[in-house]
């Protein structure tokens, strides 16, 4: 059985794409994929074992002047690609007007897609030979599970989503975080000053933090995000390669951009952060994955100690975190002394031990007044920060003469 699909964009909505044709092929087993998408996603498809031929239609290259394409002979072109081939069944998993007139209707097959009332715009339906109601409550992933299903005729399995991701080559198993910090649309990205706290924190938990960029633009902002920081920039690197580095990191913490959704498919330990949009739709949905969304919808009220504390409920992540708990603490009486020293612990590995304490000299200490001091402590288990008193039950023989109960 050959199946053509049209999904041409965006990167997300591919690996979105991508369950519904392991289910396809587990249900029906004898079945090849061709695939219509944008050529800026064309390495996706492959990724998949049972896509055959992925045809790559520039469409995104006519944004804003789409009437000039019908009168070009690119879309001569295009309209030959499209009917060369007989396929059993062709399925516009897109529900765009875009897809549906300029790609699906020149295809050679029968035509399957959302109905009216369930496609992105209702119009596409107009095309199909074969209208399908699915829920648009749903995840996206499960609409087009569920397409997918209807579409060839099998039951909609109950089973999580599996893209069979395989990128031929071995996983390259690092300790390595990584970070994507860049996003398609600015009020998706979050401020390079959050982005530095938690790469400093990041830094001695990791071998290496790696930041992949797909522009010259991106490049210059996460340059400058990164300076004077020991951190690696996949500059431009093909999808594949980064998919790479993302299946053998560690972790991952991203904004809300197609590369999270490669990390989610892959399995990887994924903390993903939202502002403006929303994630209940498109999120990332595997179970190593977190979402951490701001209660404004601004990306700029996420606080940098909101992503290290969220971190602690993400397997990789657990030990990248610190915390600093600050204290005034009683000085025993001296002339060398002050009455109350500053102290601030560093706690490493969350809730496991410090090593790092700073305090405050007092004015005739040997260090200038309120200059920084560190000092090495022995290592011990960070119990409680907040609140600061709080009551324990300690047997009798356990009091202290000095501190009490």
């Amino acid at each position: 059985m050959r199946v053509l699909v049209v999904k041409t964009s965006s990167m997300g909505d591919l690996v979105h794409t991508l369950p519904a044709l392991t289910d396809a092929y587990t249900a029906l087993g004898d079945i090849r994929f061709d695939w219509v998408c944008e050529p800026a996603f064309a390495e996706i498809p492959h990724w998949h074992p049972s896509v055959g031929d992925v045809l790559a239609i520039p469409l995104r290259r006519w944004k804003g002047r789409l009437h000039r394409l019908l009168f070009s002979n690119d879309l001569a072109a295009y309209k030959q690609a499209l009917g060369a081939e007989h396929y059993d069944a062709v399925i516009d998993a897109q529900g765009l007007l875009k897809s549906a007139y300029l790609i699906t209707r020149f295809t050679n097959g029968p035509k399957h897609g959302f109905d009216r009332r369930s496609a992105k715009e209702g119009w596409a339906a107009s095309v199909y030979d074969v209208r399908h109601r699915v829920d648009r409550s749903k995840h996206a992933i499960s609409r087009t599970r569920e397409l997918f299903a209807h579409a060839l005729g099998y039951a909609v399995p109950d089973t999580d989503p599996d893209a069979s991701i395989d990128l031929g080559r071995p996983f390259d198993l690092a300790d390595r975080l990584v970070l994507m910090t860049q996003a398609s649309r600015q009020r998706k990205c979050w401020s390079d000053q959050a982005w530095r706290l938690v790469i400093e924190d990041a830094l001695p938990q990791f071998s290496e933090v790696v930041l992949p960029v797909g522009s010259d633009s991106e490049f210059e902002a996460v340059r400058r995000l990164t300076e004077g920081l020991p951190v690696r920039i996949l500059n431009q690197q093909s999808l594949s390669d980064v998919a790479a580095a993302i299946s053998g990191a560690r972790a991952v913490v991203s904004v809300d951009t197609g590369l999270a959704h490669i990390a989610d498919a892959l399995g990887i330990p994924l903390l993903a952060l939202y502002g403006p949009t929303k994630p209940g739709l498109v999120g990332p949905v595997g179970a190593q994955s977190h979402i951490l969304k701001s209660s404004t919808g601004q990306m700029d009220d996420i606080a940098a100690n909101e992503v290290m504390m969220a971190s602690t409920a993400v397997p990789g992540l657990r030990s990248f975190i610190s915390l600093t708990v600050s204290a005034k603490c009683c000085a025993p009486p001296s002339g060398k002394s002050s009455l109350l020293t500053d102290v601030k612990t560093t706690y490493f590995n969350f809730i496991i031990c410090t090593a790092l304490a700073v305090f405050n000299g007092s004015s005739i200490s040997s260090q200038p007044f309120g200059f920084p001091v560190s000092t090495e402590q022995n290592l011990h288990a960070l119990v409680q920060t907040d609140p600061i008193n709080i009551n324990v039950a300690v047997p009798a023989d356990q009091h202290s003469e000095i501190f009490g109960q």
